[in-house]
């Protein structure tokens, strides 16, 4: 699980989860900061290499190319703000550890046993725990799922494979750190990627909607000045 959420529920403390979003936003800013100031140099470079070589520009609009820039950006973000907080500890970087932590404690194969260990508690302060566990864990995705497909032009299904990928590679690198690895946060991360995709699908059906509707308007009214012209 995230041992983020530790820090941010004591005992005892109310139900804050925006104090925890922000939290977590806070220490997760540092590392936006140096993405984006590799990224955007480096984006600029590809470009205007990619240009020189091939001498043609991409079939976008400009409208159009800043907003697929944009959302690559976006995703890198989201892509940042997930490997920042899960392989580091408290927001700095987590030094390895010399072997595997398999013991219980630490590894988790059983689908649903954290979540179901969590939510038999009991207590106030851990059944807290376990609701920002859940929602930490599909909220974190939802991002990285709705921009993953916004950027590449993914559905869902390829997203909930990359998702999960981005989950399994986390879990495993935390076998080697002071984190645990739980089969869990797999199930919660791609399903949170799921439903970014879903997200981004809706409002992609919601535009193409619009659009298809203003088309329709303009066709009907190009129509009705051609035949009052004609008319006349």
């Amino acid at each position: 699980m995230y041992n983020i959420c530790y820090a941010f529920v004591p005992v005892g403390a109310p139900e804050d989860y925006m104090g925890f979003f922000f939290e977590y936003m806070k220490l997760s800013l540092p590392w936006i900061v140096m993405f984006t100031a590799v990224w955007i140099p480096a984006r600029v470079l590809y470009i205007t290499g990619r240009r020189k070589r091939t001498g043609a520009v991409a079939p976008r609009t400009v409208r159009e190319t800043a907003t697929h820039e944009a959302f690559l950006w976006l995703f890198g973000v989201s892509l940042t703000v997930i490997l920042s907080q899960t392989l580091t500890v408290d927001g700095s970087p987590s030094f390895f550890v010399p072997k595997l932590r398999t013991d219980g404690e630490y590894l988790n194969l059983i689908p649903l046993r954290s979540l179901r260990r969590l939510k038999n508690t009991g207590t106030a302060a851990e059944s807290r725990f376990f609701m920002v566990n859940i929602l930490g864990n599909i909220a974190v995705f939802v991002p990285l799922g709705a921009f993953f497909a916004a950027a590449f032009g993914r559905k869902i299904p390829g997203t909930a494979l990359f998702c999960a990928a981005v989950s399994l590679a986390v879990e495993l690198a935390q076998l080697f750190m002071p984190r645990a690895a739980d089969i869990d946060d797999i199930i919660l991360n791609t399903a949170g990627g799921v439903a970014g995709a879903a997200l981004c699908a809706a409002v992609r059906a919601a535009m193409a909607g619009i659009r298809k509707k203003r088309g329709t308007e303009v066709e009907e009214k190009d129509e009705g000045e051609g035949g009052g012209a004609q008319i006349g």
